[in-house]
């Protein structure tokens, strides 16, 4: 029999801790103390650009003021002083080619029964005409065959209730919006010289009548029946309280 003492067989791996056991990668040292500090730096990043996506801080349309356009065709003639007869009745409106916050092309053109609400996010008539329209159209009564296009311009960061895409959104404007050129392009375009201005125009792209200023929703409606064909539209609507386009917006 031999006095050789009996050696010690370990099957498998120790578990980790135990004796005997490999050390683990970074359980412990300069390398190990790197990795975990890493790691951590990364679960905060994350943290912070998932923040900054929920809070609205990743979406860059909401900065955008401007966009370019393109106008074909005659201007219409300026809003008439309250109580002239309007010179752009019967008139053909320009095809407006431009772009909305986003980037994505919006069209305004002939082809459509139609009214084009121009808007400025600091005009606090405006800011009682777009919920108003909204509304309007939340309650289903919006004519299916009647086309709403906004126009977004004079934008000024310093006059507040800015950036106008966040407004328009909490307003819940479901409409397409073609957002103006830093000269006010789209705005001269069609003449305006107040906000809110409505122009509505027939399915040949033809002005039946517009308004300036803000306006009850009996105003509204009337506007979008001329549009329609429902009425002659030769009549000078009553015009609203107004805000005046600033000459630095228009030049």
């Amino acid at each position: 029999m031999s006095n050789r003492p009996k050696s010690k067989i370990q099957y498998g791996t120790p578990a980790p801790g135990a004796p005997g056991a490999p050390k683990q990668p970074g359980s412990g040292g300069p390398l190990g103390a790197k990795i975990a500090i890493g790691a951590a730096i990364v679960v905060v990043l994350v943290a912070i650009i998932v923040f900054a996506v929920n809070d609205g801080g990743g979406d860059n349309t909401n900065s955008v003021a401007f966009q370019n356009a393109t106008v074909t065709g005659a201007s219409l003639p300026a809003f008439p002083e309250a109580g002239a007869a309007d010179d752009a009745i019967g008139k053909t409106i320009p095809t407006v080619v431009g772009k909305t916050f986003d980037g994505s092309t919006v069209e305004i053109k002939p082809g459509k029964a139609q009214l084009i609400a121009v808007i400025a996010h600091w005009c606090p008539h405006c800011q009682k005409e777009v919920p108003l329209i909204a509304g309007w159209q939340a309650s289903g009564d919006l004519p299916k065959d009647l086309l709403i296009t906004g126009v977004s311009t004079a934008a000024d960061e310093s006059k507040g209730n800015y950036p106008p895409a966040s407004w328009l959104e909490k307003e819940a404007w479901k409409n397409p919006v073609v957002v103006d050129t830093p000269t006010s392009k789209v705005l001269n375009a069609f003449g305006v010289s107040g906000f809110p201005s409505i122009i509505a125009v027939t399915a040949d792209g033809k002005v039946a009548a517009r308004n300036s200023g803000e306006m009850t929703l009996d105003q509204v409606q009337a506007l979008a029946n001329a549009a329609l064909g429902k009425s002659t539209g030769t009549q000078t609507p009553t015009p609203g309280v107004t805000s005046p386009v600033p000459t630095t917006a228009a030049p």
